[in-house]
């Protein structure tokens, strides 16, 4: 299980990147890859990294939504932009 966060230079960057961390263990915090690009449009909210067992969902500020169905070790984008978002949340089935 991998803990992630987000960071940019500043609120209003033009880009920002995610980054995960084991949770059981020490290490370093790493910049998430498998399809997530490295730099995304704009940064990522708090409130737009959700987390439910192994799925991972983040939004960026351009509404572009990314889905991991692995702990992050992959990602998909199923969909167009949404549009700008504050939050995202994952619901049960």
């Amino acid at each position: 299980t991998h803990g992630f966060v987000s960071a940019a230079t500043e609120q209003f960057a033009d880009y920002g990147t995610i980054y995960r961390r084991a949770i059981d263990r020490d290490g370093p915090l790493e910049p998430v890859d498998g399809g997530l690009p490295r730099r995304l449009a704009g940064i990522v909210d708090t409130g737009g990294i959700a987390t439910r067992g192994s799925t991972v969902a983040a939004i960026d500020r351009s509404g572009s939504l990314y889905v991991s169905h692995d702990d992050g070790a992959t990602w998909s984008r199923p969909c167009e932009p949404l549009g700008y978002s504050t939050g995202l949340q994952i619901l049960a089935n």
